[in-house]
This record gives C-alpha cells, structure tokens and sequence, in this order.
C-alpha cells in the first residue's frame, strides 16, 4: 500500500475557503484562492502566532489589514498594525525586513512625497498627509505608491514580489473608496478625491511593469497606452473638481511643468526622426502629418513647454494605432519618449518607466539595422543602458 503523503492542514485558514472546503494558504491579507477568484477574503478565526507577531508591532499610530471586497464600499480600518515581510537580497545573511505602516508614512514622507514636483514636496507631505488621515481611500492609494517606490528601487524580484503584491491590495481598496466618493464630492472631499486619481494613475503605470507572485511583468509599451486611458480618467474628475480644488493648497499642481531645460537651440534628434519619415514615408499622405505631429509633441516636451507625460494623451489616436501595429518608425518615436521621461526630471516612476520603454523597444528593434539601430542604440545610452 502506497505511502500516504505528509501535508499541512489548513486549521485556521479564511471563511470563504473553509465554507468551500478548500485548502487555505492562510496568507495574509488575502489568501491566493480568493486573489484567483476575486473573492472576498477575510480570517475569523486568527493564528495564535499571527496574533503574537501584530501584539508585538502594534503602535498607536499604525493602520491595520483590510479585507478586499470587490462588492464592498466599506473602508473601516482595523487598529492593528500590518507588517509586510520582505526577504533579504541574501537570505543567508539577513533575517526578513517587516515593513509597518507607519514605516510606510515614514517613507512617504521622506522619499515618496517627491514624486511629482520638488517646489510641492512638502505639500504632498503635509497637506495630503493630512486629507489622507481623514479619508481611508487616500491613504490606501498612499501606501499603494510608497510601496512600489520601494520595489523599484530593489534589484532582487524575490524582495519585490511581496511589497508588488501588498501594494496591488492598497490599490484596489483604494479604488472601492475612491468609486464611492466619485459619487459624493464636495469641497470637503475634493482634494483628497483628485490627489487619489493621480496616484493610482502612477500606480497602474508601475505596478504591471515589477514582478509579481501571480502574473508576468507585461509589456512596458502595453502598459504606458493605459496611460491613455487614465489620464483621461483624471481629467475628468479635474473637470469636475477644478473649481474648488484652485481655491484652495493644490491650486499650484495645476500647469506643472519638468525644470527648464539650459539647452538652448533644436532637439537634434528630431532632424534624424524627420530624415527617416522623408526617406521611407509618402511627403503629404495622412500617416506622414500623425507621424509628423507625433516629433513636433516631443520638441514641446524637450523645450518644457508640455508635461511629458501628456504626450502620449495628446498624439493622434492613429499614433497610438501604428504602436499597437509595432510599426518601427512609431516605436523609434515612442522611444524617444521613453528618454524625455526619463532626462526632464528626476521624478522616479518617470525615470523608471522610461527606461524601461527603452530597453523593451530597443530589444524589438534589433536586426532592423540601419538609421533604426543607430538611434537605439543613442538612446540606450541616454538612460543609462550599455550599447
């Protein structure tokens, strides 16, 4: 008679998994059975060694575990504190690093409140600090992008894994929230509701583009076209909030631009764009002037006079075409964005994501040889990567 196999028995695993009686990886926050199923996860039923580890992290200023409810608006906050554990680059030497919230504030507060301008840095840190203590949403978005500040920053994918994971929870609490204030805004609630936007806006950007337990890291130019989509998400709740927000400490957000360039003169790598669409484009068709208007939007950029990360909203829809296409003169063209991300400032999830353009685009293009190779290779080395 065979052997039985020794296994682990799931005695305090969550609800909905010991109602299918199923077996539970009892992971906090939410088990990988209810994370496949888009289920609702929450823990009745507490280790005597989960409750030992939270009694020893509790503070008084920390914020505690949230169950993920698709279905749910309701964002009460548990008054425990909810340490993420994070491997050591070399487990051999170092014992895992416990991250509280607290600690995450502490990050924010420091690091991550720069992230988009340096003239608003303290008023990220302040001023939103504050909107975030009084609204759950705002702070679920803060921690979501704190984190992922964290990860990107990491070179080992196996201490980046859990800080991706734990920040995707933040994320999707943080947009049930936000779904429900959209229904209610009013001057109390304006600031909070627009700054959330933005920075789930950043973390939808990011967060597909670090690894993660359950998914490949998707493309970074798939990803960058959802921006798309955002950015026209926030726009609308700026068109609705505008005019209570600009009477009040955000109203200086509004018309940032990247630090002027000390560059004065043409963008030279605009006349070898030009040289290619001469050289393989019809002079006058409809897809030479989309093409054309596409290198006119960078040079705005490369002069500040336009957000980089605009760009890509105001190009024509038969751009974002010819991308979807991977047509190589459009990629050569959203390459050269990826640099101007990259070069305008030091914002790091700018930085981050247009490297990362870079090295995905760069890697397609290889074996097209020619003025294609050339110029991939000038940009590779415009973020830092070897030739």
């Amino acid at each position: 008679m065979p052997k039985r196999r020794p296994h682990h028995k799931s005695r305090f695993g969550c609800d909905q998994c010991r109602k299918r009686r199923v077996k539970c990886d009892e992971k906090a926050l939410r088990c990988m059975n209810c994370t496949n199923r888009g289920d609702e996860c929450t823990f009745s039923r507490k280790s005597p060694q989960k409750i030992h580890a939270v009694n020893e992290n509790d503070s008084p200023g920390s914020f505690g575990p949230i169950s993920v409810t698709p279905s749910s608006t309701d964002l009460s906050i548990n008054p425990v504190s909810s340490p993420y554990t994070v491997p050591g680059s070399t487990t051999s030497l170092h014992e895992p690093i416990s991250i509280t919230d607290v600690g995450l504030m502490h990050y924010w507060s420091t690091r991550t409140c720069h992230s988009f301008t340096r003239e608003g840095s303290e008023l990220f840190r302040e001023h939103v600090g504050q909107e975030a203590l009084r609204h759950d949403y705002l702070m679920e978005a803060i921690f979501a992008m704190t984190l992922l500040h964290m990860a990107s920053a990491m070179e080992d994918p196996e201490a980046v894994r859990p800080l991706v994971s734990a920040a995707l929870q933040h994320q999707n609490q943080s947009l049930l929230g936000l779904r429900t204030a959209l229904s209610n805004i009013s001057p109390s609630n304006c600031d909070a509701v627009f700054i959330c936007s933005v920075l789930i806006m950043v973390c939808a950007i990011v967060s597909p583009l670090l690894p993660t337990d359950c998914e490949q890291v998707k493309p970074t130019s798939e990803t960058v076209l959802l921006l798309v989509e955002f950015m026209n998400g926030v726009s609308s709740i700026v068109g609705l909030v505008r005019h209570w927000i600009e009477q009040g400490p955000l109203h200086r957000f509004f018309g940032v631009v990247e630090p002027k360039s000390t560059f004065i003169g043409e963008w030279a790598p605009a006349a070898d764009l030009r040289h290619m669409l001469d050289t393989q484009i019809s002079h006058g068709s409809r897809r030479q002037q989309t093409l054309e208007n596409a290198i006119q939007g960078l040079e705005t950029v490369f002069h500040r006079e336009t957000c980089a990360v605009l760009w890509i909203v105001k190009v024509d829809s038969d751009f974002r075409s010819e991308l979807e296409r991977g047509e190589p003169i459009a990629m050569m063209i959203f390459m050269h964005w990826g640099v101007l991300l990259y070069i305008t400032d030091d914002m790091w999830w700018k930085k981050y994501s247009g490297s990362r353009l870079v090295q995905e685009l760069s890697a397609t293009l290889v074996g097209y040889g020619g003025d294609l190779e050339r110029m991939s290779r000038w940009c590779r080395k415009q973020v830092g990567l070897s030739g």
